[in-house]
């Protein structure tokens, strides 16, 4: 558990071969997850064996296995929530498996809705994770397969931006965002910046970024963002403009998808560090602050404010337990457990989170405050 999240948030498709040992989403994050799930073994058998009319039947012919939330988002009212939801479903025909990837929308309280934009798409080589909501609300960026969408919140408008390309980040006005189509192995990608407010979508420059060991790209501002690479040392995380240009380079860092964040009002960017604990750097003053250092950090959230953080634990002793932060005094307060993912709401009220505890990941949302 030390380790899994150190790693590239999407992954090559398993083989048709290694689908028989491997679990299809995030192999290497879930795989350990999954297999010792006794509940989930026991109805793939089933369902292979034509014996069990599984979980979530979406006709007579297939059933689907697991339904796994890989990213949560909140809108800007908090009235709602959407979310990635991948999918495994196995054929009562044949015992054919299928994988597919789709944009739902949830409750407020987690409950789970319909599905959004194209629908349940199936899944590409490889499979990012990132979810962007426009400021107000209305516009979500998204892959699914092997195209990246721009779906309308409202009336489910759904415009196909880039195709077979990985989504990389957003930029907070929704202007830009970066992808790219090398394999999710290459330490040397070439990473392509869109502007995707043009009409239609026009390519604004091209870059590779040396020694990448985590293909996300954190958004600060407009016009820059953050890339991770590595070196002797370990992980550094770089700041880069549009213009393909370094702007600052702070060592002992790593911001992989769900393990850092930016606090926009506070000009906080919150990151893992090599010793997995959590430091703050503000980006104005160049100050670096330990947030957290007694315990190995699995993944993390910060308030639009940096004056809040929720993360859970990645240690053995109590793996997934959820915890709030004040970021002033380093305070925490235990509030949950079996959470992955937490995403604090707009208000900094609740945290919405990935429910550990089943087979089939969830989402749950609890209320959350700043500890005294």
């Amino acid at each position: 558990m030390q380790n899994r999240t150190n790693l590239s948030f999407y992954s090559p498709r398993p083989t048709p071969s290694a689908r028989s040992k491997q679990s299809s989403f995030h192999v290497t994050r879930r795989l350990a997850e999954f297999a010792r799930s006794k509940i989930s073994i026991l109805l793939f058998l089933a369902l292979a064996s034509s014996a069990f009319v599984g979980l979530g039947c979406t006709s007579s012919t297939s059933a689907t296995v697991f339904m796994v939330v890989d990213n949560v988002a909140w809108l800007p009212s908090e009235s709602a929530l959407i979310a990635l939801v991948e999918k495994q479903t196995v054929s009562a025909l044949d015992n054919s498996i299928s994988y597919t990837v789709g944009l739902y929308n949830f409750g407020a309280d987690g409950s789970l809705g319909s599905v959004m934009g194209p629908g349940d798409v199936v899944e590409a080589y490889w499979n990012s994770a990132v979810l962007s909501l426009s400021n107000d609300g209305s516009t979500a960026y998204v892959q699914l397969g092997a195209s990246i969408y721009r779906v309308n919140i409202h009336d489910n408008t759904t415009t196909k931006l880039v195709q077979t390309a990985a989504l990389l980040g957003v930029s907070p006005d929704s202007k830009y965002i970066i992808s790219t189509d090398a394999s999710p192995t290459d330490r040397a990608p070439v990473y392509t910046i869109y502007d995707v407010s043009a009409n239609p979508v026009r390519r604004v420059r091209q870059f590779t970024p040396p020694n990448i060991i985590n293909n996300r790209c954190l958004w600060i501002d407009g016009g820059t963002f953050v890339v991770t690479s590595s070196d002797s040392a370990g992980s550094n995380i770089s700041v880069w403009d549009t213009n393909g240009t370094i702007l600052h380079t702070y060592p002992n860092a790593e911001a992989p998808l769900a393990a850092s964040a930016y606090a926009s009002s506070s000009h906080d960017l919150f990151v893992r560090n090599n010793s997995r604990g959590i430091d703050r750097i503000n980006i104005l003053t160049n100050v670096r602050t330990a947030v957290v250092s007694q315990d190995s950090v699995e993944s993390f959230d910060a308030s639009r404010d940096g004056t809040l953080l929720a993360y859970s634990s990645g240690k053995v002793a109590q793996p997934y337990a959820l915890f709030a932060v004040n970021t002033q005094n380093g305070h925490s307060a235990s509030i949950g457990s079996d959470a992955f993912q937490p995403m604090i709401s707009p208000n900094g009220d609740r945290v919405a989170f990935i429910h550990n505890a089943s087979p089939n990941r969830d989402v749950k949302v609890l209320g959350i405050s700043i500890p005294n």
